[in-house]
């Protein structure tokens, strides 16, 4: 008797933050002018900002020392984050007139990966409800395609 196949479950993420990290986001780099692609952890955050108005000048996802984002936008869009979000997101006024930055309110910087993620996916969650979906209409936000690494494994796959 033939064995039956059975179709592999596509287990996709639940949470908007998840899926947004599976894109790949690309923006020009406020120093060198030049398109690279932005750490998977903002994704979200940033594709929102733009959502609400607002321009990120720097993103980074966690690294040298925590999840940043600095964004040129309405006092009124920073105070409404800062509500939305108080328990996650110091919302700070940087040295510019309109210009802010959303950091982790954490009482350490090196705070595991796992607790980090878990804030984000709460944030995202909360910006949602506070500000709405978030409608990916950009052009420049597209699935992340295979790395080179899992394209060979694939093609090693299809010939056994």
């Amino acid at each position: 008797m033939a064995k039956k196949k059975t179709a592999k479950k596509n287990h996709k993420p639940t949470d908007v933050w998840t899926r947004c990290c599976d894109l790949k986001v690309r923006r020009k780099d406020v120093r060198s002018k030049k398109l690279c692609s932005l750490d998977r952890g903002v994704n979200f955050f940033v594709l929102m900002l733009e959502q609400l108005g607002c321009k990120t000048r720097y993103s980074c996802e966690g690294h040298p020392s925590s999840f940043y984002i600095i964004f040129a936008g309405a006092p009124s869009v920073a105070a409404r984050i800062a509500e939305c979000s108080y328990t996650i997101f110091r919302v700070e006024v940087e040295g510019e007139v309109n210009l802010f930055s959303i950091r982790l309110r954490a009482d350490r910087v090196d705070f595991p990966e796992k607790r980090r993620q878990r804030l984000l996916v709460l944030a995202a969650r909360k910006w949602q409800r506070h500000f709405g979906s978030l409608k990916l209409k950009h052009t420049d936000a597209k699935p992340a395609g295979k790395t080179k690494a899992k394209k060979k494994k694939a093609k090693r796959k299809k010939k056994k």
